[in-house]
């Protein structure tokens, strides 16, 4: 009676039908960074450790959602630091990337500035992460960005409040268009880079090749400089495709080219 058989798989799909409706199911889901940071504090305080509460927050985000992971980390921690628990000691330890240099990525690309990019790829370079890695923080970056600049930055969840205050300040500065194109650009060339015998040069000439992206144009605004006559001569500007037809209806007599 004591007895319990507890199947765990991650590909629950593929279990028959009859083996499912045999057994009670229950979805495990990842923990919270707030729910891991909470234990591993008392735990600390426990082990009469002093670690800050933002290097709790770094070892639990690094845990993504696993508190035995995040035990783990600790651990690790703990052995690596020795005495020394500053911020930086914890992030040399996890291999944990400042997020300023992401800023600074993110700032040349829309700055168009070459020497603020190859200064950000040279401090990555440094970090001594794969790139990889680094394409997988870039992609969660640009997605914190994304997501600030909706609902007033209230569907960010498990970031501290300074970090959030950062990414709705800098989603002001972005169209949602490049964004999008950002991200679309390093999930293309992420298979190239994993599997490349120089995986870094191929993410540097990326984030190069992102420097000459145009911004994006709205239609709306488009049409509204052609009406108001701000548009004189030829331009090539890139549009979505589907929308193309829309200015070749309204101004067919037009010199601009799309």
């Amino acid at each position: 009676d004591h007895g319990k058989f507890i199947f765990a798989t991650t590909d629950i799909h593929k279990v028959p039908a009859t083996i499912i409706s045999r057994c009670q199911r229950f979805d495990f889901n990842r923990i919270s960074i707030n729910d891991i940071s909470k234990r591993l504090n008392y735990i600390l305080k426990e082990e009469k450790i002093t670690i800050s509460s933002e290097s709790q927050y770094l070892i639990s985000k690094k845990a993504d959602g696993s508190m035995r992971d995040a035990l783990s980390l600790l651990d690790q921690v703990i052995a690596y630091c020795g005495e020394d628990f500053s911020n930086e000691r914890v992030a040399e330890c996890l291999g944990i990337i400042n997020n300023e240099l992401f800023f600074s990525f993110t700032d040349a690309i829309r700055e168009k500035n070459y020497e603020k990019m190859i200064h950000a790829l040279d401090s990555l370079s440094k970090t001594g992460t794969s790139a990889n890695e680094i394409l997988i923080d870039l992609r969660n970056h640009l997605k914190s960005i994304l997501y600030a600049g909706v609902a007033g930055g209230s569907l960010i969840f498990d970031m501290n409040l300074d970090d959030k205050k950062q990414y709705i300040e800098e989603s002001s500065n972005w169209n949602r268009m490049d964004l999008l194109y950002i991200n679309q650009v390093l999930i293309d060339s992420a298979f190239h880079i994993k599997n490349s015998n120089s995986p870094f040069l191929l993410l540097e000439m990326t984030a190069l090749k992102l420097l000459e992206m145009e911004n994006s144009v709205k239609l709306d605004d488009l049409i509204s400089k052609i009406d108001k006559g701000s548009i004189h001569q030829e331009k090539h500007i890139k549009i979505n495709p589907r929308k193309v037809h829309d200015i070749k209806e309204k101004h067919s007599d037009s010199d601009i080219t799309v």
